[in-house]
């Protein structure tokens, strides 16, 4: 996963990680038609939540999006695989799109050939690094928050995973990389470009670790737009040009930006390069 990413990135440039896959129209987030999509518009990595069922079958799906996603006033987590496999997804239009939810093993078997984030999982940690080690998770990317609970416990059942933790301070990541765990990128929170954890001495000590630099770029709403990059993001790339929303992020030195737009990132990587 380590020299597969970093090649990709040294022939790429900056690579471009599509958040729940590109979504819009009848393309309901999380689901294969929406991977499909994102990598017809020059994604280099799939982002993707995971659930659980009570059955123990994981999902991909965003739990917390269950009314808007689903017309569904209870939680996804309180109901079975069958009951799963019943519900109907509805589009950005709220109306019956035609899709239901994907089991996590059918992406991973029809996205094989790509790098898949695999983010929300860590409630779940004891099966779900189990169902990796199952298989080949050479283009993983597994993400958590930096908790000392979680990374004892990939530590134990999946040190060769490749992960990735969330970090917003220098001391978590210091942290992080004293287990004996296959992290290979750290997805850096900051909210102003002053924060050490962004600091040119900071960028130097990841690549001195072998560690690629990841930033969240889509603004989820407006309460968190300067936390996880800053003045930067989405908002203020399509409002306000490419080159300050994303051309910040690129010029600080992110190997990989997280977006809700990979075309339009793609394309502006690419006319960064001429």
């Amino acid at each position: 996963m380590r020299e597969n990413l970093f090649q990709k990135a040294a022939e790429n440039g900056v690579l471009v990680a599509a958040h729940r896959g590109s979504c819009g129209g009848n393309l309901c987030q999380n689901t294969a038609l929406t991977f499909k999509a994102a990598l017809l518009q020059g994604a280099d990595i799939l982002e993707l939540d995971v659930i659980r069922s009570t059955d123990g079958v994981f999902y991909v799906f965003h739990d917390n999006q269950e009314g808007h996603v689903l017309h569904l006033d209870r939680s996804i987590l309180e109901l079975s695989s069958a009951e799963i496999d019943e519900l109907m997804m509805y589009n950005w239009l709220d109306m019956p799109s035609g899709l239901h939810l994907s089991r996590l093993t059918d992406i991973l078997d029809e996205f094989s050939d790509s790098f898949i984030n695999i983010d929300r999982s860590w409630r779940w940690w004891p099966e779900m690094i189990a169902l990796l080690n199952e298989r080949d998770h050479s283009r993983i990317l597994l993400k958590s928050h930096a908790e000392k609970e979680l990374l004892a416990c990939l530590e134990k059942n999946g040190p060769d995973i490749p992960y990735m933790p969330i970090v917003s301070s220098v001391q978590e990541l210091q942290d992080t990389l004293s287990y004996d765990i296959n992290t290979v990128a750290a997805e850096l929170l900051f909210r102003s470009t002053d924060d050490e954890l962004v600091s040119a001495d900071t960028f130097a000590y990841c690549r001195e670790k072998g560690l690629l630099t990841f930033v969240n770029a889509e603004t989820i709403s407006i309460l968190d737009k300067h936390y996880q990059c800053g003045p930067f993001g989405d908002n203020v790339a399509i409002a306000e040009g490419f080159d300050k929303g994303w051309g910040g992020l690129v010029r600080m030195g992110f190997d990989i930006i997280q977006t809700d737009w990979a075309g339009m990132l793609k394309k502006y990587i690419q006319t960064m390069k001429k």
